[in-house]
Formats: C-alpha cells, sequence, structure tokens
C-alpha cells in the first residue's frame, strides 16, 4: 500500500472523509500532519504514530473519533498538537 504519495512527503494535510482505512497509504517520512475533521480513530492514530518517527506537528482538530487512548502514544519529538473543538 506504500508507494501512493511520495515516500519523502514531510507534510501532509486531509480532512473530513479521512478514516483508519488510508492510514496505510501515509508516508512514514512526515514531520507534520493535519487530520482536521477526519474520522481517525484512537486505534488508527496507535497504529499510525508508531510509523511516524519524526513526527513534530500534528492537528486532530474536531476529530470525534479521536480522544485519551491517542494522547498516551503521542511520538517524544512532537513540538505541536491542535486538539481544537475535540469533544473527547
Amino acid at each position: 500500500r506504500q508507494g501512493v504519495l511520495p515516500a519523502q512527503l514531510l507534510e501532509l494535510r486531509l480532512s473530513f472523509n479521512f478514516n483508519d482505512h488510508f492510514i496505510h497509504y501515509i508516508p512514514h517520512a512526515l514531520t507534520r500532519l493535519y487530520l482536521e475533521k477526519s474520522y481517525v480513530t484512537d486505534g488508527g492514530m496507535k497504529y499510525l504514530l508508531a510509523l511516524l518517527k519524526n513526527l513534530t506537528q500534528l492537528s486532530l482538530a474536531a476529530c470525534i473519533n479521536v480522544g485519551d487512548a491517542t494522547l498516551a502514544v503521542l511520538p517524544p519529538a512532537l513540538t505541536f498538537l491542535d486538539l481544537w473543538h475535540n469533544r473527547n
């Protein structure tokens, strides 16, 4: 499934229809990921964050299926986290 997006991609902005199914297409070199208003889940984020070792910026604004379980697995290099309008 890798290879749909350029492997050297460092920043990616996705929203609305993004869900756990698409996680397998995310390049592992990303340093900045913005998933505003997506339907990604805690389980999907746990899997994805384990792969994104260089992630420094993450936006999960208005992601209704993301909660405390994701916060427990944030990468140590993270310097920016956006949880605006996240009810969980």
